[in-house]
Parts: C-alpha cells; sequence; structure tokens
C-alpha cells in the first residue's frame, strides 16, 4: 500500500478559498483562546471568516488554532442537520457543542458551487453506485455522508 498525499504542501489559504467555493460549509466547534477569541467558535467558515483571521491563523486552522465540523457539501447525500449548543471554555480551548436536529428531507440535493473538481466527481460516482452500497453490510444507505459510512 503507498500512501498518497494530494494537498500536502499546498497553500492553505487557496485551499480554504476552494473548499468554500466549491460549496462545502463547515463550522468551527472548538478554538485555541491563545490565537482566537470567544467570537470565532461556533461561526460558519466563509470569507467574512477568513478575513476576520488574525495574519497570524493560518486559514484552515492547520496549526491548531481551530477544529471544524464539516456538515455540508457536493458529496454528501444530504446535509447534517444540527444546532448550535452552548459555548463552553475549558482549558484554553472555546468548544460550541453541536446538538442533533431533525429536518424534513429535501428533495435531491441542488450543485451550490462551481464546477465539480475532478476528484470530487470521481468520489461522487463511487458512493453513488448502488451496488457498492448492497455489496457490504458495513455500509449503511441511510448514512448522511458518504464521508462516514460505516462509522455509525
Amino acid at each position: 500500500m503507498k500512501g498518497l498525499f494530494p494537498i500536502w504542501g499546498r497553500d492553505s489559504a487557496e485551499l480554504t478559498r476552494s473548499f468554500i467555493a466549491l460549496g462545502f460549509q463547515a463550522i468551527t466547534i472548538c478554538v485555541d483562546t491563545r490565537v482566537l477569541d470567544r467570537r470565532f467558535v461556533g461561526r460558519i467558515i466563509d470569507e467574512s471568516f477568513l478575513a476576520q483571521l488574525p495574519p497570524n491563523v493560518d486559514p484552515g486552522g492547520e496549526n491548531g488554532e481551530f477544529h471544524s465540523f464539516v456538515f455540508d457539501g457536493p458529496i454528501f447525500r444530504d446535509r447534517i442537520a444540527y444546532k448550535s449548543g452552548k459555548k463552553v471554555l475549558r482549558d484554553s480551548f472555546y468548544f460550541c457543542d453541536l446538538l442533533p436536529r431533525e429536518e424534513i428531507k429535501s428533495k435531491r440535493k441542488v450543485w451550490r458551487g462551481s464546477a465539480p473538481s475532478k476528484p470530487i466527481s470521481s468520489l461522487e460516482r463511487l458512493n453513488t453506485r448502488e451496488s457498492q452500497r448492497e455489496a457490504s453490510p458495513l455500509l449503511p444507505t441511510n448514512s448522511p455522508s458518504p464521508l462516514i459510512r460505516g462509522r455509525g
């Protein structure tokens, strides 16, 4: 087996902006108070968020400045429904609880980003092949995201 690292060494700001432009949505769930204050926890990562980051903070949080939860994107079958809970300080980190939320399933998702790149198209094809879903009992078909199938 050979490890592949397609984004290793790439510009984090470029990757984060591409992530947003492709239609992925994420929320910060933890911030390190040594570099970011409380107003950054529980925020959607978008252009406004990026513009307000201090210059010493990596736009993708690659140095542990913040951690995030991706709840929607072009490779997700359905958006993961959540509501924000309490924001609490533990040691030197602010955490934002995410709580499950019931949501009426919408019609098939509509693409909300720029044209998909080749790797995402490949992932979509891979994750929508019915034969793969039926072939393994470890891949439930009711999982909210192709990225978390089999981890339930």
